[in-house]
């Protein structure tokens, strides 16, 4: 809150001011204008009544009369407030188990869905159906692997335990 404060404060002196009657102000900045009311603490933006904190150009007029920003902050923001909210104490309650049964259902998380995706380019294979080979390359199923030192059959050179 403070640093978006500080913010604002720094980017008052980009806003053209014009005078509107006694509190009312018209600011504007390139394309952008905005009209704000002082005594009411209301500008055009609603960015003020929202937050609490002016609005850039709330600071600029606030600069021109001669007033401190750090003023017409809202009242949520000041220490004062801070410490009265956590002074007092807080009490646990007891857990779970003591909790008065109301019958209700307790909330489920949603079901998730799985969602759309892209369709597959390629069409998908029965389990039966024989997979395609490509052109060039060779399947190794059903393929009897000879050794070369030995010449039996089920393993290779590099596993052969017989030797000539």
């Amino acid at each position: 809150m403070k640093a978006k404060f500080d913010v604002n404060k720094k980017d008052c002196v980009e806003w053209q001011l014009i005078w509107n009657g006694e509190n009312g102000y018209e600011f504007r900045k390139g394309s952008y204008q905005y009209t704000m009311n002082l005594s009411q603490r209301i500008c055009s933006c609603r960015s003020w009544q929202i937050s609490g904190i002016p609005c850039s150009y709330a600071c600029a007029a606030m600069y021109h009369l001669g007033l401190q920003p750090d003023e017409y902050l809202h009242e949520y923001y000041h220490i004062d407030t801070y410490k009265k909210a956590y002074s007092f104490p807080m009490q646990p309650i007891n857990g779970p188990l003591d909790w008065e049964k109301t019958g209700i259902q307790p909330v489920l998380p949603l079901i998730k869905r799985k969602m759309p995706t892209r369709p597959k380019k390629n069409r998908r294979m029965a389990k039966d159906e024989p997979k395609k080979s490509k052109l060039g390359h060779l399947s190794r199923k059903d393929l009897l692997i000879t050794c070369t030192q030995c010449g039996q059959h089920g393993h290779n050179k590099r596993s052969c335990t017989n030797s000539k």
